[in-house]
């Protein structure tokens, strides 16, 4: 009952109904006081026959018959997206199958997600529940649950009125943008063509719904400087009237215009059509980054056209509240984590200047230019070696030869310098410094001391020293202390699990006093969710002098900051100075994170020494695939 998030009341009448339907499979359920239900499977080719089935019918069923609360919440605002008039909450309940008290506690979720697209449940008397807002709100909200997310390609969609509405008109619409688009050999992005047919579709079918819908007249755009764009708009009206017999009203015309600026595909030949206001912006943007980061693209001509190119047309869309969809945002988040903590920043910095919020989808595809940028400074699997010798240019040179016949290619830079030199110098660009004197200075990168004719054990010790070996891999365990270690923990909301997690870190590590706050700050720009219900929090700038990640398994979910459901929290504070630890540290959470066969043992035994234990069976693997770096 907890798992699906129902009461047990429920959970009984569900068990009752399914097992007078797998008794004609094959198969039984049974309960025993103290012990509970158990499946007895009699005849198994017979079950696992109806299992495969019962398969292919859940997944068509889902839509019309939720079972969990997250499918429930999302059938609730689609019906009343999609309903002309309010609906009771008793025909709710009816058709959910659940209690008043579940209906409740789904009510209450539903609400919070309404609320970061700025809507509203009201209660109108005698009538039932309706969602309120703006025009503009209430479009953008209905795109990402009924257009943009599995319900579009279900059969619960095709046979709804909206699925009938769009098989009728979605491809007329399409050849209406479409050819416009080749009139005026105007390039729009395939998923801003997406976009703008989707918003037309639901522009027209809640015109059908209510004539009187239409509050969509607040659009920023400079019309002399737009007015192919406008023009282009009020042809696409006209194509659409003739097409469908359906009219887009005077105010739709704008709204219609920055779609197509905000989703203008251009290309070298275009570079000139880009303003002087963007080239100015992305220049005060690197240099904020430079500032901040201690990052430079300046040298990265490729970055700065495509960057240029990319925020041209996204300032018209941020201006206008226009949202561009991103279906990789997920993944982005995942696997490019550096590239997206980069865009959430520089996003901060934008919405400042440009007096207009960024959301996440943005976020998102600025990342991958930061990511691909941030690769090609240092280009995966290479790494920087300094070697340090006594003072000859003789013995340096030796000692580079013998590294680089040792390495290969396979580091991207050896760079020697006397030890003299060594306290004017940036040690932590470095992922390995060999030296053939003693090294006493404090440093986080690994230290190798070899002879200038580099021994058998000079070069086994060198070959090694990119591997996660055990001293490695321990040293990366430590950063999951046990007492930052939280095995179900008891949090109402995520402001509590955030705030109880940094607490214990504290009681570690010596923490900044505005860890807290740095980290809320974080969570504000964009939601640290990154799927299979964990969340990875964390401050705006990197803070302490150790790497350390504290850890929460929470015995109920609670809903995080982007209203989805989160069981695991991981609270990440790293070191002020990065290397490859960290690197590899991050990798291995982001690695355990991602197998969802790893967080399922978790959730069986979501103890320390099992976590700890799922943990080096991910560095492991690390390890196997490392020791390619020198084959």
């Amino acid at each position: 009952a907890s798992s699906l998030d129902i009461s047990t009341r429920t959970l009984r009448d569900i068990i009752k109904d399914v097992r007078e339907h797998v008794e004609q499979y094959g198969a039984t359920i049974s309960y025993k006081n103290n012990f509970g239900y158990r499946l007895e499977v009699h005849q198994k080719t017979l079950f696992e026959s109806f299992l495969a089935q019962e398969k292919k019918n859940i997944e068509n069923m889902r839509f019309d018959y939720p079972v969990t609360s997250d499918e429930r919440c999302d059938y609730i605002i689609r019906r009343f997206l999609l309903s002309s008039t309010p609906v009771k909450s008793d025909d709710l309940c009816e058709e959910l199958g659940i209690s008043k008290t579940t209906f409740a506690q789904d009510l209450r979720h539903v609400r919070q997600i309404l609320s970061r697209y700025e809507l509203q449940v009201e209660v109108q008397s005698k009538k039932g529940l309706a969602v309120c807002g703006s025009e503009k709100n209430m479009q953008s909200c209905m795109a990402d649950f009924v257009f943009y997310n599995d319900f579009a390609s279900s059969a619960s969609f095709t046979t709804h009125s909206i699925g009938q509405f769009c098989r009728q008109y979605e491809q007329k619409i399409r050849t209406c943008v479409n050819r416009v688009l080749s009139d005026n050999d105007y390039h729009m992005t395939d998923l801003g063509i997406n976009n703008l047919v989707v918003h037309i579709l639901i522009t027209l079918y809640r015109g059908q719904m209510d004539p009187s819908k239409s509050d969509l007249s607040d659009v920023k755009i400079n019309e002399d400087e737009y007015r192919l764009e406008i023009s282009m708009a009020q042809q696409m009206a006209d194509l659409v009237a003739d097409y469908t017999g359906m009219t887009l009203l005077e105010e739709e015309l704008g709204f219609i215009a920055v779609h197509i600026i905000g989703s203008r595909l251009f290309s070298r030949e275009d570079e000139n059509l880009i303003s002087m206001e963007t080239l100015n912006l992305v220049r005060d943007l690197f240099d904020e980054i430079r500032r901040h980061y201690g990052i430079s693209f300046f040298d990265d001509m490729e970055l700065f056209a495509l960057m240029c190119m990319h925020m041209e047309p996204m300032i018209q869309r941020v201006r206008n509240g226009i949202p561009m969809r991103n279906p990789l945002l997920d993944t982005i988040k995942s696997e490019n984590p550096n590239g997206y903590d980069l865009a959430v920043y520089a996003c901060r910095w934008l919405s400042q200047r440009l007096n207009a919020s960024i959301d996440e989808n943005e976020m998102g595809y600025m990342a991958l230019h930061f990511g691909i940028a941030l690769d090609g400074m240092k280009k995966p699997g290479q790494k920087r070696v300094l070697a340090v010798c006594a003072s000859g240019v003789g013995t340096s040179r030796m000692l580079k030869y013998n590294l680089e016949k040792l390495f290969g290619n396979s580091v991207e830079s050896i760079t020697t310098a006397r030890m003299s030199e060594v306290t004017q110098m940036d040690l932590s660009e470095y992922d390995l410094i060999v030296t053939t004197v003693p090294f006493d200075y404090p440093v986080s990168t690994r230290v190798i001391q070899v002879g200038c004719f580099l021994s058998q054990s000079d070069q086994d010790a060198l070959r090694n020293a990119f591997t996660a070996s055990s001293d490695n891999a321990d040293q990366l365990i430590r950063a999951f202390d046990p007492a930052m270690y939280i095995e179900n923990g008891d949090a109402e909301t995520w402001q509590q699990a955030v705030e109880q997690l940094c607490k214990g870190m504290s009681s570690c590590i010596n923490m900044p006093d505005d860890f807290l706050k740095l980290t809320m700050d974080r969570e504000m720009l964009s939601s640290t969710y990154i799927g299979n219900r964990c969340a990875v929090p964390h401050p705006t700038s990197v803070l302490l002098e150790e790497n350390r990640i504290a850890v929460m398994h929470l015995k109920k979910p609670v809903v995080w900051s982007n209203g989805k459901r989160v069981e695991w929290v991981f609270l990440i504070g790293m070191k002020r100075y990065e290397d490859a630890g960290s690197d590899q540290l991050i990798h291995a959470l982001y690695e355990l994170i991602g197998d969802g066969n790893a967080l399922r043992q978790l959730k069986l035994d979501p103890s320390y020494d099992h976590f700890i234990r799922i943990l080096q069976s991910v560095l492991s693997v690390q390890s196997e695939a490392e020791d390619d770096f020198f084959r």
